[in-house]
């Protein structure tokens, strides 16, 4: 006999994300909800978290219906879906590299074989003369 599962906010969205995935393409699964999370669970009121207020907006707009109905055949029966702009988990969040030291002129600089390479000097060299078209013969 298989237990029941327990129902929690990441259980049922385990159960939502999957069926949200076999309705979806990728890309607009992974666009809408790859950082979506279940937040909250109570008796009346299924709360996903999700990364911004335009997420949020465009869920709303675009698959509210959806996720209810795949709420609704997941529990048994209706809850609203609420949504709300939560922070991302600690390891869902991108790491950030900082940028590379900007070079100063000054600076030496190596090719991938270890040669130095100069910085390219263009203007100090040459002279130009001004040249006027009454000049011509």
């Amino acid at each position: 006999m298989d237990r029941p599962i327990e129902l929690t906010a990441e259980s049922l969205w385990n159960e939502v994300a999957g069926r949200l995935k076999g309705a979806l393409n990728e890309t607009t699964y992974r666009t809408w909800f790859a950082e979506a999370e279940g937040a909250d669970l109570s008796d009346d009121a299924f709360v996903l978290g999700v990364p911004n207020d335009f997420t949020r907006e465009w869920i709303e707009g675009h698959f509210l219906g959806l996720i209810g109905a795949a709420v609704r055949d997941v529990t048994g029966r209706d809850r609203r879906v609420v949504l709300t702009v939560t922070e991302p988990r600690p390891e869902l969040k991108p790491s950030v590299a900082p940028p590379p030291p900007r070079r100063t002129n000054g600076e030496n600089r190596r090719n991938p074989d270890g040669r130095r390479v100069r910085g390219r000097r263009t203007m100090g060299r040459y002279r130009y003369r001004r040249v006027s078209h009454h000049d011509d013969p």
